[in-house]
């Protein structure tokens, strides 16, 4: 699916939705017909193209309520209030007669709904005053009306006229805004300025005709004299009618709240009493698989509309058939509760896969998390204002409380358009030119879709040019080889895309294009306009047209090709799709080196200190590099000792810690070899002796070798026996007698 399609249905339920809340319900089961009768404006004067001017317009507008519906304009310029006046009427003399074929006589034999008429200066151009015209207005009024016929009466519109004419004007337009009350429609506010002739911006160059934008202006204002709901004939009762869903906020990667709006319209007069059932009925077209959702509507009134909406994940490759119905116990017809299917087709959107990372305090780190699009953007913000970074990866030196902000794009990194030159057509011919003008960014065309004249197979040709074609229509040697493609079956009056490779135009370029069939009698379908038309693009315009008589022979000028043009152009730096922000907030490394705390170590033991488990790698400050440091008793007395050990944690971060040993004195002591004592067996299990060569009672204190006492006792026995539940390892037994202290080391095994 181009993106770009997806785009040009929300625009059009956009338009179709206005018009919906404009008018009843009630009108699609009515068709109506209005006949517009008047001069040049109501004819379409000032238009660039038929399709601008406001009758035309309102034509589409009525259609789009029901195709039935039929708006007939039996204008004339030049025409006036005597023209239009009823078949049997004489006019003064030196005023013009009735046209039977363009009056309300003629109007009225079309067996309308209502008429309009549209008469905005030309009584007083030719010195018809304010009595004689209301006396007109006032006449064909009164005859319509005898055929139960309701007309409306446009007010008359600036000109660029004389004071006394600008006043019959003034005089006219508060006449038949008074004397038709709702029944006046307004085409003098918003067109006339200060000075009451034609603003500016809605002049179409004459003084007396407006162009595109106020033939809009008038079409706007018809649309809010709502004369269809005036006209609709209301049938008591409930009828429910269900439309196809609509995909409001259509993306080509999907979203994961796509709206799936449903239409319903109440074509009878009666209110909703009871609650009904609206259904979405979704069938996966990649595994069969058929599931419905499920909304109430409580409450809809007569001739009235409603909308219900569903939310559906389409960020993930979906492919479903959507078709929508209504349960009611209360409608009196079944046979529009159930719609056509409509197809919403997307790819997977972009997805991140992250988990917030440690980093190691005070160093940078690099942060690659993996994700599905083309490329990744980091922001320093949530709003992503901000970018810091493009790339799958960021190397980063992080602080406590940061946070990164990234979004994965999908591309293509370009501007993905579609232009439309004329959108209707009244002449079919063998080739037309154009000329392509591309704006300030390189563009790339990448097809043409064109209507065919002809039925049968086709093949088209595409002629090139650097520059406009305009004087060169005619000489061959201007122009590129020409490039084709090919249609097979092609049918009349049916759409068919072309492909002629990528056809490049660089920023500002004007590129000439002649586009005809290969064969002389097969046809292309365009418009006859009245001036040069100009179709602007975003990145992209169109110059149309001439028309060509098969390979450079005759001009037929201006004439504007039935086409669409699709395009790419620029750098888009989002992309076509984006992933939801992932946010990552790195976290310091939560591993902690502790020797433990600070302690007092007992003379004549020896201490080792050991790695904590989680780390690797270690550096004790006396630059060896074992898992252990083993201190002798001997080696520190009365000394306070640091120990520095610097060790990686398992994500390689480097930790350090100190730890501050005491060493005790000996506090005078004699050696303690003096006393003799001995243990045995050691090693040994767990149970051991105490020899005691003396006579005299004696303590002991049993401690690890870090001096952690474990346990103490006396002894008053030349030999005593402990038994322990050490676990296996190296202690110390400090014994005291009379005064005097040995130390013997004790290994458990």
């Amino acid at each position: 699916m181009k993106p770009n399609k997806a785009l040009y249905l929300f625009l059009f339920f956009l338009s179709f939705h206005f018009l919906k809340a404009q008018n009843s319900a009630c009108l699609a089961n009515d068709t109506l017909t209005i006949v517009v009768i008047g001069s040049s404006t109501a004819a379409g004067a000032g238009a660039s193209t038929p399709d601008s001017s406001w009758v035309n317009r309102y034509r589409r507008s009525m259609q789009a309520l029901n195709p039935a519906n039929q708006v007939i304009n039996l204008a004339q310029g030049g025409y006036n209030t005597w023209r239009l006046m009823p078949d049997y009427f004489s006019p003064p003399s030196g005023r013009p007669s009735p046209d039977t074929l363009r009056n309300i006589s003629h109007a009225l034999r079309q067996n309308p709904d209502a008429i309009i008429i549209n008469l905005p200066s030309n009584d007083a151009a030719i010195g018809t005053g304010l009595n004689e015209q209301m006396t007109n207005f006032i006449h064909i009024d009164s005859l319509a009306a005898s055929y139960n016929v309701p007309l409306w009466v446009c007010t008359t519109q600036p000109r660029n006229f004389s004071a006394s004419q600008i006043q019959i004007q003034l005089d006219v337009r508060d006449s038949i805004l008074s004397y038709f009350g709702p029944r006046a429609i307004d085409f003098w506010t918003g067109l006339a300025n200060s000075q009451n002739t034609i603003l500016a911006q809605y002049n179409s160059g004459d003084g007396t005709h407006v162009n595109d934008a106020g033939h809009r202006l008038l079409w706007q204002e018809v649309l809010t004299e709502a004369l269809p709901d005036s006209l609709v004939s209301n049938v008591s009762g409930l009828d429910l009618q269900v439309s196809p869903p609509l995909w409001t906020n259509p993306s080509p990667c999907g979203s994961p709240n796509s709206i799936i709006e449903i239409q319903l319209a109440n074509l009878r007069s009666d209110s909703l009493q009871s609650a009904a059932t609206v259904e979405l009925i979704r069938l996966d077209l990649n595994s069969g698989i058929r599931d419905t959702l499920r909304q109430s509507l409580n409450q809809i009134s007569g001739c009235a509309y409603a909308q219900v909406q569903f939310s559906l994940n389409t960020n993930q490759q979906q492919h479903w058939q959507l078709h929508s119905r209504i349960i009611c116990s209360q409608d009196s017809n079944s046979f529009n509760n159930i719609s056509s299917s409509i197809e919403v087709q997307s790819e997977a959107g972009p997805q991140i896969t992250s988990t917030d990372p440690f980093y190691c305090e005070g160093d940078s780190m690099w942060i690659s998390p993996s994700h599905s699009g083309d490329q990744l953007t980091w922001f320093s913000d949530a709003g992503l204002s901000q970018p810091i970074n493009q790339g799958d990866s960021l190397y980063w030196n992080p602080t406590l409380g940061d946070s990164l902000f990234l979004q994965s794009l999908q591309g293509p990194f370009y501007y993905i358009e579609s232009l439309s030159s004329a959108q209707s057509s009244n002449i079919k011919w063998n080739g037309c030119m154009f000329n392509l003008i591309a704006g300030p960014d390189t563009v790339s065309l990448d097809s043409i879709q064109f209507v065919a004249g002809t039925s049968g197979d086709m093949q088209v040709n595409l002629r090139t040019r650097l520059g406009s074609y305009q004087g060169h229509e005619n000489t061959a040697a201007s122009w590129s080889a020409s490039i084709s493609d090919s249609i097979y079956g092609a049918l009349e009056d049916s759409s068919y895309v072309l492909k002629f490779g990528s056809i490049i135009l660089n920023p500002g370029d004007t590129l000439g294009c002649y586009l005809y069939l290969e064969n002389s009698n097969q046809r292309l379908a365009y418009q006859s306009v009245g001036s040069m038309q100009l179709y602007q693009g975003a990145g992209l315009s169109v110059q149309a047209g001439s028309g060509i008589q098969h390979t450079f022979g005759t001009i037929y000028h201006p004439r504007a090709i039935r086409a669409q043009f699709y395009y790419h152009y620029g750098f888009k730096a989002d992309g076509q799709c984006q992933s939801t922000v992932d946010t990552i907030i790195p976290k310091p490394s939560p591993a902690i080196l502790d020797l433990g705390f600070d302690f007092n170590h007992s003379p004549g033991i020896d201490l080792i200190l050991y790695l904590p488990p989680g780390f690797s790698n270690p550096v004790w400050n006396d630059g060896s590099t074992a898992d252990s440091l083993f201190i002798p008793a001997h080696r520190y007395e009365n000394t306070l000792k640091q120990f520095i050990l610097s060790a990686i944690d398992s994500l390689g971060c480097m930790h350090s810690d100190t730890l501050a040993v005491q060493f005790l004195p000996w506090f005078g002591l004699e050696e303690a070899s003096s006393l003799g004592f001995t243990l045995y067996p050691n090693p040994n299990q767990g149970q051991f002796h105490i020899s005691n060569p003396g006579k005299a009672a004696f303590s002991w204190k049993l401690m690890n070798t870090n001096g952690k006492l474990l346990s103490e006792g006396q002894g008053f026995e030349t030999d005593i026996r402990i038994k322990t539940s050490l676990a296996k390892g190296l202690y110390y037994l400090r014994i005291e007698q009379e005064g005097q202290e040995q130390i013997l080391k004790l290994l458990i095994q």
